[in-house]
């Protein structure tokens, strides 16, 4: 009996151990049936690095891009960030899913596309068909980042686009490197042209 009575202190020191080392048993066990049942529902394409789905996000974005530059067909692509919180973050993340602004479009996706893309590089496209025409002020707010246009594409329909055009040659726009531009009296072009300073560029249209 004297042995069995010092044992005790061990046996009473165990019965509290033990429903502690139950319940951490069970968290595990939890922990790794929540894994498994989550792998089982997610889909593969949610279990890609970032960095990959941002490449093809932005592959989907270009074969989307219709022929015929204008709103909204332009931004069709954005649906995809409805798919879930995940991809909407990661979209919203990645400047340069943002950097192709066609005008006309609503003043807010100015902002958004003009924030969103940060310090990237844009390219700017003008619908000279769009059956309500830029105004001055949506022109304005991207020719601010003249300094950051690398594509700009103009037709000149109306007489107030000249002193824009030429605003914006004379900014130096110093990345500018494909410039088309096309009006409907080809003198005025010239004399633009003629008149300011343009940066290098590839190709005149």
């Amino acid at each position: 009996l004297p042995a069995m009575e010092s044992l005790l202190p061990e046996v009473k020191a165990h019965s509290v151990t033990l429903p502690q080392q139950l319940q951490n048993e069970k968290i595990k066990h939890d922990d790794i049936l929540e894994v498994r049942t989550r792998n089982a529902v997610v889909p593969l394409i949610s279990r890609l690095p970032t960095e990959i789905f941002l490449n093809i996000l932005l592959q989907y974005q270009l074969i989307t891009r219709p022929a015929i530059q204008r709103w909204p067909l332009s931004y069709q692509w954005m649906v995809i960030m409805q798919v879930c919180h995940a991809w909407r973050n990661a979209s919203v993340d990645f400047p340069l899913l943002w950097t192709h602004i066609v005008l006309p479009c609503p003043r807010k996706l100015i902002k958004v596309l003009l924030k969103r893309s940060q310090d990237a590089f844009l390219t700017v496209l003008l619908d000279p068909f769009a059956s309500k025409p830029t105004g001055p002020d949506a022109l304005n707010s991207v020719l601010s980042q003249a300094h950051r246009i690398q594509e700009f594409s103009l037709t000149i329909a109306e007489p107030w686009l000249i002193d824009h055009f030429k605003a914006f040659l004379e900014s130096g726009a110093p990345f500018l490197r494909k410039l088309s531009v096309s009006s409907y009296v080809s003198a005025e072009i010239s004399n633009v042209l003629q008149g300011g300073a343009v940066s290098p560029f590839q190709r005149l249209a």
